[in-house]
């Protein structure tokens, strides 16, 4: 199964805590795996900001399936892109 893809958008903007919260209630929610495409170390900082114990690691779209259940998946994009 391919996973969705999802980019945090604009840094600045909502997108990153609109993930970071949706990811926390992935199980209430019976969210599909997802991979986001992003900087991760900026999303561990934002998880820690907003008070979201979420583990977060890098990951391929095809290893996303396997580790959404307990870390939110992210392609590392790096700085500034």
């Amino acid at each position: 199964m391919t996973p969705l893809a999802i980019s945090i958008g604009e840094a600045a903007g909502i997108g990153p805590d609109l993930i970071l919260q949706i990811y926390s209630r992935r199980s209430e929610t019976g969210l599909p795996a997802f991979v986001v495409y992003g900087n991760l170390e900026f999303l561990r900082a934002r998880a820690k900001r907003l008070g979201l114990p979420i583990k977060i690691e890098a990951s391929s779209p095809a290893k996303s399936p396997e580790l959404f259940s307990h870390a939110l998946p992210v392609l590392d994009i790096g700085e500034g892109v």
